[in-house]
């Protein structure tokens, strides 16, 4: 398994070494090779971007606050840990305490990106820390009584299997298509009911991020007219320098030869470095006219190009937010809002 990991990124470290020498080389290679994932997860982890650099810079004493802040954090993780283990709960405790207590935190959370813990705080810009400690995920049947108290706190009816099995991904995956079900039920149609209630709203805990976006990808497939039901997501492989990018849409319309990318967002922020580095990829995806290679059941090979794309969102304060860099970066003509209850196009 460590060949296999040192194999994967063999590449990018090769040319890192070629910089340095002797045992600093050597060095090199050992940190990389315990990082999972490669060179690009260590960014991805524990690099500011140059916005965030930026306003430091031109905030000394708040940059000093957040400093503080940041400190707290590995104090208070100390008396909640077990082992090198961190529990999201008490993440998410931490992170509430040291909002409060520093103001200079609008908003702080701990996520859980795989099995790594990370704090994401805005200021201004957006930053994130990542925590030494990895993350304890909830077991099978934890998830269970979280979707039943979601269920419960949004009062819809889900039809609970009696004694479900609970073993594998697979039974989780199961018991989360029946709560989505209920819930896309009982907001069909009413976007600005959905939002205030699952997806801008803590009924879902920050954890459990991507069933938000699972929920308005189903939302936006049901109720947008023109979206293909096509499961299988539009996939491109995008040049980008050295590199080859993959990029995964959430839809298409079945006519218009037209993208669909949906977000959902819970407060009204700009679009971070890598969320721009998506919109200049969809330009490319266009402008290059980049294939959509796939196959059906049958093996027949299709090929399908795009000419513009719609971004969706959960609210028109989000998509505001958003608009500039989209017209800057993707293509000024076609940009789509989510109203509250209706569509717009600006």
């Amino acid at each position: 398994k460590i060949k296999a990991v040192i194999a994967k990124v063999k590449k990018p470290v090769d040319t890192a070494v070629g910089k340095v020498t002797g045992w600093i080389a050597d060095k090199v290679k050992l940190i990389v090779a315990k990082i999972k994932g490669g060179v690009d997860k260590a960014k991805s982890l524990f690099s500011k971007n140059k916005e965030m650099e930026e306003w430091e810079k031109k905030n000394p004493e708040k940059a000093a606050e957040v400093d503080r802040g940041l400190a707290e954090i590995d104090e208070l993780e100390k008396t909640k840990a077990v082992g090198d283990r961190l529990a999201q709960k008490d993440a998410e405790s931490i992170a509430k305490t040291v909002q409060r207590k520093h103001s200079v935190f609008k908003k702080m959370e701990a996520v859980g990106e795989e099995d790594r813990l990370i704090y994401k705080y805005t200021v201004n810009p957006s930053a994130m820390k990542a925590t030494r400690f990895r993350l304890r995920r909830r077991t099978q049947s934890d998830s269970y009584e979280l979707y039943k108290q979601i269920a419960k706190a949004l009062k819809v009816t889900v039809q609970w299997p009696e004694n479900p099995p609970l073993r594998t991904e697979e039974d989780r995956s199961t018991l989360r298509t029946l709560l989505y079900n209920a819930i896309l039920s009982k907001y069909k149609g009413n976007l600005k009911a959905l939002d205030n209630d699952v997806l801008s709203s803590g009924v879902i805990p920050s954890e459990l991020n991507k069933m938000r976006g699972n929920i308005f990808e189903l939302w936006v497939r049901e109720n947008v007219p023109g979206v293909s039901q096509e499961k299988r997501r539009p996939t491109f492989e995008v040049p980008a320098g050295d590199e080859i990018r993959t990029r995964f849409a959430d839809g298409f319309r079945a006519e218009g030869r037209t993208l669909i990318e949906a977000k959902t967002i819970q407060e009204a922020r700009r679009p971070s470095s890598s969320e721009i580095e998506q919109m200049v990829d969809y330009k490319s995806i266009i402008e290059k006219q980049i294939p959509w290679i796939h196959f059906d059941e049958n093996g027949t090979k299709t090929e399908l190009t795009f000419e513009r794309i719609h971004y969706l969102f959960n609210n028109e304060r989000v998509a505001n937010a958003w608009a500039g860099a989209i017209r800057e970066n993707v293509r000024e003509d076609y940009v789509i809002f989510v109203g509250s209850d209706k569509w717009k196009a600006e």
